[in-house]
């Protein structure tokens, strides 16, 4: 999933971000076939959106953002 949502983000468009970030947002935490990933993605949302101080609005902040999210759910495992 991860190689699925970077590569997303790498190759989208500045008129595409606002997908993006719906997918990132809305899509993926109903998506995740395992309900403990779901819940902790839910979880990791609003501090992902503090760190990153705003929604995506380029490809290069769908990657950090995306960098974020990764790290939040790393530091669990």
């Amino acid at each position: 999933m991860w190689k699925m949502l970077f590569a997303s983000a790498w190759t989208c468009t500045a008129a595409r971000v606002p997908e993006l970030v719906h997918l990132l947002y809305e899509v993926v935490p109903r998506v995740l076939p395992c309900p403990t990933c779901r819940e902790h993605y839910r979880e990791s949302l609003p501090r992902v959106k503090r760190r990153a101080r705003h929604a995506p609005r380029t490809s290069e902040e769908a990657l950090k953002w995306l960098w974020y999210m990764k790290d939040e759910v790393n530091q669990r495992v």
